[in-house]
This record gives C-alpha cells, structure tokens and sequence, in this order.
C-alpha cells in the first residue's frame, strides 16, 4: 500500500535536495519505485508547481519533455516528516 502523504514528502525532499532539472520519469522512479510511470507522480508535481514550489520547463521551448525544478519557497515548507 502506498501513503500518498509519503510520495508527496519524497517528492519535495528530493527536489529540496538537488538544484538540478528532473524529468517527471525520473522523479517517479525515485520516489515511488523502478516500477512506476509518469502518471503516477504527475499529480504531486502539477499541484506542487501551481502552488510556486517548483518550476515547468520544456524542452527547446516545445510541450514535449517537460522539466521541473525545485524553486526556492521549496525550502520553506514545514510540517513535513522524514
């Protein structure tokens, strides 16, 4: 059984660790699992991002592989346990 507040907090975890660009697979795989996909994780990112958490970015100005970065109000979250 997977705890969706224990994705989320992976999710801003790893983006309040690293400085780098992350694809959505990537992201999924880390925080889920080998096994998991994009739609998986799409939800915590999407939401994340709308809130000012992280940053969209897509490839060479196109809608195709999209990029998220953490942005600096990632670090201000509080409340989260690991």
């Amino acid at each position: 059984m997977i705890f969706f507040a224990g994705i989320l907090d992976k999710v801003i975890e790893l983006f309040r660790s690293t400085k780098e660009s992350k694809k959505p697979l990537e992201v999924a795989k880390h925080c889920i699992g080998p096994g998991a996909s994009k739609k998986d994780i799409n939800r915590y990112l999407h939401h994340l991002s709308k809130a000012g958490f992280l940053s969209l970015t897509y490839h060479k100005g196109t809608n195709a592989d999209p990029r998220y970065s953490g942005l600096p109000e990632i670090r201000n979250i509080s409340g989260i346990h690991f």
